[in-house]
This record gives C-alpha cells, structure tokens and sequence, in this order.
C-alpha cells in the first residue's frame, strides 16, 4: 500500500511513507513486506558508480550452446566446453588414408606422422571424435581442400618437390565410384566424400549424432604463406568458390545433415579483399567486401544445386587492437602478449570492436579498413567503429539469408592475464547475445582464458551453466562494466555475469524489471590474480527486484538470482527516490489525504485510466492492462506526484 502523505514524493531519502491501514483486498502481510522493503532495505541508485538494467522479457533469444567451443577436444578441462574444431595449419596437408600431414613454414615443410593415428584410415580424426564425445562435445572436422596433401611421413620436402611431386597426393572431392572403407593407398588421389563415408559408417550421420559440421579448409587465403610447397601461388576469389561449392557437395551426397562451415577466413583483409587476391577487382563489382561476394556466389550455387551449401560463414578472429603502440596479441599468443597498462587497456576495450557501433579502437582496421562514405581524405583517413557483428548480418540478411555466424578461431590474448579473462568473458556474453552460432578458442589453457569459461559453463564446480535465453542487459558505463543475462530453461531463474573492468571496485546498482520477483541470488567469480573462481557475499534478501552490489576491481561475477514466485507482478518506482516497491496482487492500493485524481498513462503518456477519488484508501486493478511499462500521477490538494509503474503478465 502507497500512501502519499504529504502530497508528493519524497526525494531526499528512500523513506517513502507506507500506510498500515489495509485497503479492499490487501493482506497485512503483503503491507508488512511492503514496510519492510522501504524501512530495512532501501535501494537508491544515487550510493552506486554506475546502473545496471535488466528487463526478462525484452530482446529474448536462444543463446547457442555451441559458442562455448575450442579448438581441440582436451583442452581446458574443467570448463565443460559444448564443442571442439579440429584445424590449423596441419589439416590443410593431412592426409587421412594415411595419417600424414605437412607442418608447412611452421617446420621445414615436413611431412610426418605427428598427428598421430598410425596407418589406420581416418585415426587421427577419429581419435578426436572419440575425444569430443567423451567430453560431451559436438565435433568440427576440417577437411581438405588446397588440391594436395603430404603422401608419406618422409620429413622435410623440399623446394625441387613443390605440388604435383611424389611427394604429395591430388585431392579429389568426389571419388565418381563406389567408396570405400579401405582406400586404395597405392593410388595418387584422395577422396573426399570417401572420407566422410567412413565417417558416417562408424558414427552415423550428423543427424543421428554423427559428426556435427564439416569445415571447408583453414585459412584459404594463406596457403601460398603457410604450405608455399602445397599452393605455391595466392588462391584467387574464383578458386576458392569453385573448390567450396564442389566440396561441400560431396560432403552433402554422403550426409546431407551435417553442417558445412566456410571458408575459414583468417582476419579482416580476408574478409575485406581475399587478402589482395588477383581477381578482387574483377569480381568486386558493387560487392562492399569479400564476404558479400563469397555470401552471393554461394546461394547462386546453392539455388542451382537445389540444396544449401553453406550453413555456417567461419571466420578467425584476433583482433588489431592496439595500446601503447602494441598490438594486444604479440608473437606467442598468452605467453607473451604485452600486459602494459595501454596494451591492457585495449585488450579488455576490443571485444566492444564486434558489437560496439559507436566504440573505435585503435588499429589499422579502424583507420582503413571500416566503411565510411564519403571517404574525403585517403591520406589521413578518420578512425571508425567496426561493427564487425552488425556488418556480418548485414551481408548475410542481403546476399543469403539463414546463414550462421562462427569463429572458429579467436583470442584477445594475454590467457594468463586478468586482462585476458575480461576480454573472453566479455567475448563469450556477446556472441551469445548477438546469435552468433559457434566460437572456438584457440589455446583456451588453465588460466585466465579457461576461468573465463568456466564462469559461463561451470561456475560453482558442478557443471552448472549460465541460461539458455539472452535477455536484455545494459550498464551505465561500457568503458568500466559490461552486463550480460539470461533466463533458465524454466524462466524462474535469472542469471547475470557483470564485468568490472576498472582496477577499483566499483558497486553497480540492479534495477531488474521483471515479470517474477526475485528474491535473493547466489553470487560466484573471479579476478585479480586468482583464476580460481569462488563463491562470493550471497544476496539473501532481494526487494523490489532491485540491489547493489560492489564489483572487485577486475573482476567477473555471475550472479543467480532465484524467485519466489512468477505471479503477476507490479513494480512501483518513485521517480524521486527511485527505490522499488512490489505489490503482487494484480493491484495498486493507495491512499490519499485529500480528494483528488488518479492517472494511468502508458509509456508514450497516453492515458489509460482516469478516476477522481475522495480522501482514503483505494484499490486500482491493473488485471485489464496489458504489461509494459505506465507511469501513475496522482493530483491532490495542488500537488502531483508521478510513480512508473511496471506490470507484468
């Protein structure tokens, strides 16, 4: 029960007055509660640094479960990852009649055994498989595509050896007879689709838990610098879509159920021009970047083909971002990235690059590479915002809509940083906010990085996971905080991983508007030099759907906050005070101390109800509205205070 006693709300004090005298159809214990929030627990927003506001039922949506990924199945044990991406370098020249592989300029173009499996077929892939399913993992198996892979385990080839030699076997994506379980070695071809057979024959199709997805190559645009031995010359825009859609159809003729990634681009000139490719020019056309012409010739292909062809767009990500003039990931990704305070700075600012349209980094990318029209001066050119997130769906939405979004390599570096664990914790929150389907960390170790995943995907050690279903988050500041959240399968569970970026703490005020009323959460995080995530201060008692909390200083929480109820709610917020009241009766009870008039009016101030009431208690019903949000003005004795109002369903 509301009372206004003094005709206006107070706004020097959360001590908004409460009425004990009950109206029509209040229980004592409701009002006692309702004392309780304004006089034990007030909330004022003004004690906290910055806002954090979270609305349940505004912008939901699936979060995959396949953004929790890495590359490699036995990584980061204990982070209870979702899926693994068999790639890098190696996969471009493996062989898998036999299990060779080329390590290209990695090491002296050697062709060897070193990812294992012996002579049997397909061991080194299957030894993975294995390894995803007994960690619970969907797989992405990389296959061949380059035109040539390592036909024996004889160490280095040399530069008198480049492809076609003895030293290599051609790839044949689709082998034109019947496949088989025991491939010809003796032969100078390898077979696609004869790979994926036997991978359907002993794990079934993706569609009975088979393998999950299929990647087309790593890193096309790069084989003349990783394998020059391999593809000693650049690939070109018309090479690479005739290999993939001619890949992915024999993948599709042997499992038409398993999901086909492309092209595995390896950074921002990939994706801009293919790197420079020698046909960029004569293909660009009215194409902004590489991606719309690769999106365009594929759905052409796949329009003709009478079948989709590309599921998932794959891209690698790490980033350019720079601070004290380094770049933030340096030589040896995580073991020895500059930690300085700019490069630190950067480095937990760069995730913003991908979904931050008014946040530029500073980097060659955000110098040269962001589309501005008109450019006015090429020779000092004005930084911009990537977006790389709002561009990528751009294109998809223009040139073959349905196509999902990976990277299926990332890093922000610095794994055993803080700073490190900030930038994927805040990575991971994005992309499953944005929809992206897959990520796969590359190097996700038992750091910074890994603490990272676990906060998502087991945070208090019992493998218990963050929501399923992104809702909307924001905070007051995104230079300091970052806020992410999400709803369990069952809705009755809110979950909040905030991010402090700042090397102070900070407390952040909750104001949550919701359609339950949650009344206290756990709390669980990590940060500082300990990677170690413990379980922090709990919130035992939450009214009004509102709290603060004070974030460590470089920190991430996750907070679990439980209801006691999904009753349909009402939320009374004080303009003046801005400190929350519940009323869960499907009505607002108020009493005035003189005559005087009762206004509902919704959030654009159109008035929905109207009622001139006498001096004493009243009861408005609020059954008849729809939920949203309303502000209620109560006009007596020449005063007018106005309340928002939240109702929920």
């Amino acid at each position: 029960m509301l009372e206004y006693q003094n005709h206006e709300a107070v706004d020097k004090t959360c001590d908004t007055p409460i009425s004990t005298r009950a109206a029509p159809g209040m229980s004592y214990r409701t009002i006692a509660r309702a004392i309780a929030v304004m006089c034990v627990v007030p909330v004022c927003s003004h004690a906290a640094d910055y806002t954090f506001r979270i609305n349940p039922s505004k912008d939901t949506a699936t979060i995959s479960p396949y953004v929790y990924g890495s590359n490699g199945s036995n990584e980061a044990r204990g982070a209870n990852m979702t899926c693994a991406r068999q790639g890098g370098n190696r996969l471009t020249g493996y062989n898998w009649e036999n299990n060779a592989s080329n390590a290209g300029i990695d090491y002296n173009n050697q062709s060897d055994g070193y990812l294992g499996g012996g002579t049997t077929p397909g061991k080194t892939i299957t030894d993975f498989i294995d390894g995803c399913r007994a960690s619970n993992q969907k797989s992405l198996v990389t296959v061949q595509m380059a035109g040539y892979v390592a036909a024996d385990k004889n160490g280095p080839v040399d530069s008198t050896e480049v492809a076609p030699s003895a030293r290599w076997k051609e790839v044949v994506f689709a082998k034109g007879s019947s496949l088989s379980l025991t491939p010809d070695a003796t032969d100078s071809k390898v077979y696609i689709d004869e790979m994926v057979n036997l991978l359907v024959n002993k794990y079934q199709k993706a569609s009975q838990g088979g393998v999950f997805a299929y990647s087309l190559d790593n890193e096309p645009c790069l084989w003349k610098d990783t394998h020059p031995l391999l593809h000693p010359v650049g690939v070109t825009c018309a090479e690479l879509i005739q290999k993939s859609v001619a890949c992915s159809k024999a993948i599709k003729a042997v499992d038409n159920s398993s999901l086909v990634f492309g092209p595995a681009l390896f950074g921002y000139s990939a994706y801009d021009d293919l790197n420079a490719s020698t046909d960029w020019a004569s293909v660009k056309g009215s194409y902004t970047w590489f991606i719309d012409y690769y999106l365009d010739q594929i759905k052409k292909a796949s329009t003709t083909a009478g079948q989709r062809l590309l599921d998932v767009i794959d891209l690698h990500w790490y980033p350019e971002a720079q601070g004290d003039g380094k770049r933030i990931i340096g030589s040896n990704a995580e073991v020895s990235d500059p930690v300085t305070a700019g490069a630190v700075a950067a480095r937990m600012q760069a995730p913003r690059s991908l979904y931050d349209t008014t946040y530029t980094e500073t980097s060659w990318i955000s110098k040269w590479m962001t589309p501005r029209e008109p450019v006015l001066d090429w020779g000092n050119p004005t930084p911009g915002p990537i977006g790389l997130l709002k561009r990528l769906k751009k294109s998809i939405d223009t040139y073959y809509p349905g196509t999902k979004i990976a990277f299926t390599e990332f890093t922000y570096g610095a794994g055993n940083h803080i700073s490190g664990g900030i930038a994927t914790a805040d990575f991971l929150g994005a992309v499953g906010k944005a929809g992206v389907f897959m990520t796969n960390k590359w190097y996700v170790t038992d750091k910074f990085s890994a603490a990272a995943y676990r906060i998502y995907r087991n945070y208090n050690g019992a493998n218990a996971t963050f929501g399923t279903l992104s809702c909307q988050a924001s905070t007051s500041n995104l230079d300091s905080t970052c806020v992410y959240a999400s709803l369990g399968a069952n809705r009755s569970t809110l979950q909040i991983i905030g991010i402090n970026k700042a090397s102070a703490a900070k407390t952040v005020s909750m104001e949550i508007t919701a359609l339950a009323n949650f009344t206290s959460a756990e709390v669980w995080g990590f940060g500082g030099a300990d990677t170690t995530i413990t379980k922090r201060t709990a919130i035992a008692s939450i009214i009004g759907n509102a709290f603060t909390y004070t974030l460590p200083s470089l920190s991430v929480l996750h907070f679990v906050l439980s209801s006691g109820s999904t009753d349909r709610s009402i939320a009374i917020i004080p303009t003046a005070g801005l400190c929350p009241i519940i009323i869960r009766d499907g009505s607002v009870a108020l009493t005035l101390s003189h005559n005087g008039t009762v206004a509902l009016l919704d959030a654009a101030g159109k008035m929905t109800l109207q009622k001139v009431l006498s001096a004493g208690s009243h009861v408005l019903q609020t059954k008849e509205f729809t939920q949203g949000v309303y502000f209620l003005r109560v006009q007596d004795s020449g005063h007018t205070t106005i309340s928002r109002l939240v109702i929920g369903g």
